[in-house]
């Protein structure tokens, strides 16, 4: 849903897909830096020298394997910011737009300059602008925590995985993230505790055979 046609457009959605692959906070996206981003091995170093980190926190987050879209085209943003427009290392991942003056780079009646954006409420306006253009409901970028959250419960199988999720997103124990993003869903919840109860079957139960179930008990 999200346009593609100028630099500023791709800014945007490469901000959507970081957030989405690291769950980082606005504040810290806003300042990232082009070296803070190692392609080679898919890692946001979210420095607190110089990244607006929660409580002033290092925080090592690799890019989590949510979707290969999300990846290409934040990929494909940094790319763009080394290769073509020749951002050197201290130049600001996503870079201000501003009315065309004669310098930066041009995009249409706007032009990208190598300028930290000023806070994070431009960001935010941003998301919840392009959800509403969706038709869904005015989401802002810490909502994509709960998301990765709710994936982790998911996708984690030891503890170790669910601790190395938990550090992905800053947090310095799993403790915080079950506090803080803990509310499992009933329906997933029913599910759950079904297949936990039939660990030694191979019946595995989906969220509408657990709503059906529901269902009936209700009537």
């Amino acid at each position: 849903m999200m346009p593609a046609a100028s630099m500023l457009d791709k800014c945007d959605r490469a901000m959507v897909a970081l957030v989405a692959l690291t769950g980082i906070r606005d504040g810290a996206l806003v300042s990232l830096k082009v070296k803070h981003f190692i392609p080679s091995i898919k890692r946001v170093h979210q420095d607190p020298r110089s990244v607006e980190t929660k409580f002033g926190k290092e925080i090592f987050s690799f890019l989590f394997p949510i979707g290969k879209e999300f990846e290409t085209e934040f990929m494909d943003w940094h790319k763009l910011l080394v290769g073509e427009l020749k951002y050197e290392p201290e130049d600001p991942l996503f870079p201000k737009a501003s009315h065309a003056s004669g310098k930066g780079k041009r995009i249409g009646v706007y032009e990208l300059v190598p300028l930290h954006l000023g806070d994070a409420q431009t960001v935010i306006r941003m998301f919840k602008q392009t959800f509403e253009r969706a038709g869904l409901p005015p989401f802002t970028p810490h909502r994509f925590r709960d998301m990765l959250v709710a994936e982790g419960y998911k996708r984690c199988r030891t503890v170790a995985q669910f601790k190395a999720w938990s550090q992905n997103l800053g947090h310095a124990t799993p403790k915080t993230t079950l506090a803080s993003y803990g509310k499992i869903p009933t329906l997933e919840q029913g599910r759950l505790i079904l297949d936990g109860a039939n660990k030694n079957s191979e019946k595995r139960y989906s969220a509408d055979q657990v709503a059906a179930l529901l269902n009936d008990q209700d009537d």
